[in-house]
This record gives C-alpha cells, sequence and structure tokens, in this order.
C-alpha cells in the first residue's frame, strides 16, 4: 500500500513540477521540432499543458470529495481513525 501511495505522490508531484516549468519543456520541443512551425508546437504544448492542469484540478477535486464523505459516514459508523481511512481510501481511488 506505502509502495503505491508513494508512486501516485510522486506521479502528482512530477506532473505538478511539469507544468510550473513550462518553459523548459515548451523550449524543448521547439528544438525537438525544429522543422516545424514554432506556433504550431507552442500551441500544442499550451493546450497539452491545459488539459493536464484540468485533469489535476478536477482529479485533487474528486479525492477531496471522496475524503469528506468517507468521513462522514465513517464517523456515523463509528470507526476509530475515520478521517485516516478515509483519506487512504479517497488517494486509493485514483487506482482504476
Amino acid at each position: 500500500i506505502t509502495g503505491t501511495i508513494a508512486g501516485l505522490l510522486i506521479t502528482l508531484v512530477f506532473t505538478f513540477l511539469f507544468l510550473f516549468n513550462k518553459e523548459r519543456y515548451e523550449s524543448f520541443f521547439l528544438k525537438l521540432y525544429k522543422d516545424e512551425e514554432p506556433a504550431k508546437v507552442k500551441t500544442i504544448v499550451n493546450k497539452i499543458t491545459t488539459v493536464a492542469q484540468k485533469y489535476l484540478t478536477g482529479r485533487v477535486m474528486s479525492i477531496l470529495t471522496l475524503a469528506t464523505l468517507y468521513s462522514i459516514g465513517l464517523l456515523i459508523v463509528g470507526i476509530k481513525n475515520a478521517v485516516l481511512l478515509a483519506g487512504i481510501a479517497a488517494l486509493l481511488t485514483v487506482v482504476p
């Protein structure tokens, strides 16, 4: 379980860092596709960035919503450490 959670967190961190350093990988793709029109490459990179940002935002909202609902349900049932279990269960929903 720890390996799975660590892998998921590392994936999210790398995705965030790629979005944060967009200029660096944009210049990489411009060098990689130097035969193509630079405006076209920049447009595609911007579209990819937008999709990735929306995906991360949606994933975080989904995890927070599920964690809240799981917490409420487990607290109603009376399980000890309900919030911790709810958080772990919500994080594991990333795995298909």
